[in-house]
């Protein structure tokens, strides 16, 4: 019997390609059929595996500035283009084409790269790149949220969609990208000394001395001594969490009961799941319109001096 296993080329490809989470995958292969398609409609062979350095760096030149949405559109954001650009660099490094230079950081590519920074400066130019505005949500919507079962606190479910919305309203101005970081530690119960009541603050939040704050986050949530309290249910929320678990949006056990100590599991909530918090919420709770998570803040709170 032999000791050692003896694999094929293509099994061990297999294994590596299993390395690489299915949404890359898709998306470098989404990549590489844009330009494909490009390759086609302009007539030239769509094989651009099979270029040299200075034909590809030649055919990358034109398709960066000659790049459209399939309803043949400019690209409205950097990133979109950008997307297209990383899944085509990892395509290439990809089994089986496994070549061994970088589009991005090559020499052989400046002539291309130089005209990838046009074709982002002309996004720009023509408004595509501007921010997006979100609409706030109205007080019916954000009522109908707060009176429905989506947001009861007698459930995992609920409570941890409670606490979300609340930590989103009172903290976060763009959304949040970072809110997947997030932990038990994150914030932390203080009391106003002018009021004595109890208010929420994120603890970084005092170090930043007024400075800009590229996560996003400012203001502080206040208790209000109501039945759905922010501060109380907060609290309750944290309480129910998995004990070895740090993360602090988690997902909820399939069953529960009311006297458990512990409603949520230590598997952490991933930043897709997170995105679509509001727009999932809008549509379960038929609200007026699909909002996005940029529509949970308007405002700044000022914490307590």
């Amino acid at each position: 019997m032999k000791r050692f296993a003896d694999l094929s080329r293509e099994e061990i490809e297999t294994k590596r390609r299993l390395l690489t989470p299915t949404t890359t995958q898709k998306a470098t292969t989404s990549a590489a059929k844009v330009f494909w398609d490009y390759l086609a409609e302009k007539g030239k062979p769509v094989s651009f595996e099979q270029y040299e350095k200075k034909e590809l760096d030649a055919a990358l030149s034109s398709f960066y500035i000659e790049a459209r949405t399939k309803t043949g559109e400019i690209y409205k954001k950097k990133t979109s283009l950008d997307a297209v650009r990383y899944g085509i660099n990892r395509h290439l490094k990809s089994s089986p084409q496994n070549k061994d230079f970088d589009i991005l950081t090559d020499p052989s590519f400046a002539s291309s790269n130089e005209m990838f920074k046009v074709a982002v400066r002309e996004i720009k130019a023509q408004g595509k790149a501007a921010i997006i505005h979100h609409p706030p949500l109205s007080d019916i919507d954000r009522n109908k949220l707060y009176n429905s079962i989506y947001l009861s606190q007698a459930t995992p479910t609920g409570l941890y969609n409670k606490v979300q919305f609340d930590t989103r309203y009172y903290f976060c101005r763009r959304g949040a990208e970072n809110m997947h970081t997030m932990t038990k530690d994150t914030f932390e119960v203080k009391l106003d000394a002018n009021t004595g009541r109890q208010y929420l603050y994120k603890k970084d939040e005092l170090t930043k001395n007024n400075r800009d704050d590229s996560e996003g986050y400012s203001g502080f949530m206040p208790a209000t001594g109501t039945h759905d309290c922010p501060v109380s249910t907060f609290l309750k929320y944290i309480e129910k969490l998995h004990p070895e678990s740090e993360r602090l949006w988690c997902y909820p056990r399939d069953s529960f009961h009311d006297e458990d100590t512990t409603w949520y599991t230590c598997k952490p909530v991933g930043k897709h799941g997170l995105q679509q918090f509001l727009p999932k919420l809008s549509k379960q709770c038929g609200l007026s319109q699909i909002y996005t998570n940029d529509s949970c803040n308007k405002c700044y709170c000022p914490p307590p001096s």
